[in-house]
């Protein structure tokens, strides 16, 4: 498999360990665009603590950021 680099083309970007962790309060983060304020404001502690606690998401990307492209 060839991968590519390219950058990041949105404000932020989530990733996720594996698409099956996302819960029903992460899916203003998961629209096209994202509503990350709003996701935030929608979670509680314990939901937000969740995310790396359940090994949810890795990490977060910033516009412009360099990325490599493992599938399309």
């Amino acid at each position: 498999m060839r991968h590519t680099t390219s950058a990041l083309a949105a404000l932020v970007a989530t990733v996720w360990t594996d698409p099956g962790k996302a819960r029903a309060v992460d899916r203003p983060a998961l629209t096209r665009p994202a509503h990350p304020q709003q996701w935030l404001r929608a979670m509680t502690s314990a939901q937000s603590g969740d995310l790396s606690e359940s090994n949810r998401t890795q990490t977060l990307a910033l516009y412009g950021a360099p990325v490599l492209v493992l599938a399309r």
